[in-house]
């Protein structure tokens, strides 16, 4: 997986990034994208399966609950449609 610098700059823009934070992000995708799989390797030889599995489980949940949160806490209302902003988008499918 590479990251593009159409990605790059996405992920600045919508993060609010310096060059220098983005840098970070860079350099945090490529430790988990070339770390993670050396250390799953090694755990799944020093250990079996279903204890990874029974390890796994766990983690994974609680990132799910953190992520959730961290999502709502960040989610802003938006506001409701009116009656024209109605009308523009029927006449645009019309």
């Amino acid at each position: 997986m590479r990251l593009r610098r159409s990605d790059a700059l996405l992920i600045q823009d919508s993060l609010h990034f310096s060059d220098a934070g983005l840098q970070w992000v860079v350099n945090a995708y490529t430790v988990a994208f070339a770390g993670f799989p050396m250390l799953g390797g090694f755990l799944t030889q020093a250990f079996d399966w279903p204890t990874i599995f029974f390890l796994n489980v766990p983690v994974g949940i609680a990132m799910a609950i953190a992520a959730r949160r961290d999502i709502r806490s960040q989610v802003r209302p938006t506001a409701s449609a009116n009656s024209t902003s109605a009308a523009r988008c029927r006449s645009a499918l019309a």
